[in-house]
Formats: structure tokens, C-alpha cells, sequence
């Protein structure tokens, strides 16, 4: 049974929308200082920056991710304190199965479509994944951009297609 890429997504986002919500605990302080916190600041001109962001040595490309809804949220009136705590939430949720489609892709063009199946299964089901990819940690955004980008490029898969033994 071939899903498709949309079925794909569908089964994915409704995956990890529903492990973003039921995730109750802190895995890493990162996923609140080094991201929501900082986007709530930008946003809402207060919260706490640690040291890192004072040095200068962080990049505001992840915050700015989370920032954008919110300052919609705040433009649109719509700023309420479950909205500021479920957005990013359902945000992150939206990237983790971005995560999950790239690799189903990617296995799809390697190695085929019962390959891409298995991939999506072990992906879907893999604990770490569903533990991880729903938080705002910058190695969830990583692995979107690493597998995305593997797809896209495909530079690799020639090699592996042409190492692979012929029968005969």
C-alpha cells in the first residue's frame, strides 16, 4: 500500500501534534532558554536571556522561527496565554514532520518504496524521535535541514547506486 507524500504528511503531523501535546516534562533547558524564551523577549520586550545571548555568541535564526507567530499573535489581538504556549508547540510539531516526510523521501529515492516504508515505520516509532523532534531544541530544526538537504542535493545516492553489486 503506497501512502503517498500526502498521506505521508497527514499520518506524520497528526503523530507529532499529538506527542507535542502530551509532553509534559523538560527534556532541555535549551528548548526554553535558548529558544522560546528568547522569542518571547523579541516579541514581548521581556524574559530572560542568559549569557550567551548578552556575548553575542548565538544566532537569533531559531528564535526568529517561533518570534514571527507570536508577533502575529500579538498583532492580531490573539496573544493569550494558551495561545503562547500552544503555538510553538504546534509549531515545532509542523517541523518534526517535516523531518519525517524528508526521510520517508529520501529512503524512497535510495532505496526504493518498501525501503521508504520501513523508514517511515522505524522513524514514526523510534521513542527519541517522539521524545525530541516536538521540542524547540535546535538539533530537532538540524535534522530537518540535514535530511532535507541530503534529499535535495542527492549527491550521495549516485555513489551508493553505483557501489551496489550487479546480480549476474
Amino acid at each position: 500500500m503506497e501512502l503517498g507524500v500526502r498521506g505521508v504528511l497527514a499520518v506524520a503531523v497528526l503523530l507529532r501534534v499529538m506527542h507535542a501535546l502530551l509532553i509534559r516534562t523538560t527534556f532541555s533547558p535549551d528548548e526554553y532558554w535558548q529558544c522560546l524564551e528568547v522569542a518571547h523577549r523579541l516579541v514581548f520586550g521581556y524574559g530572560h536571556l542568559t549569557w550567551e545571548w548578552g556575548a553575542g555568541i548565538r544566532s537569533y535564526m531559531h528564535p526568529l522561527l517561533f518570534a514571527a507567530p507570536l508577533r502575529m499573535l500579538q498583532l492580531a489581538g490573539w496573544d493569550s496565554q494558551a495561545a503562547v504556549l500552544y503555538v510553538p508547540k504546534l509549531q515545532q510539531a509542523v517541523l518534526a514532520a517535516g523531518t519525517d516526510v524528508y526521510m520517508y523521501l529520501l529512503a524512497h529515492r535510495s532505496f526504493g518504496p518498501s525501503a521508504a516504508r520501513w523508514a517511515l515505520l522505524c522513524q514514526l516509532t523510534a521513542w527519541f524521535n517522539a521524545y525530541c523532534l516536538v521540542r524547540t531544541v535546535s538539533s530537532a530544526l538540524e535534522a530537518l535541514a540535514i535530511v532535507a538537504a541530503l534529499y535535495h542535493l542527492g549527491c550521495w545516492h549516485a555513489a551508493i547506486v553505483e557501489q551496489a553489486p550487479q546480480p549476474g
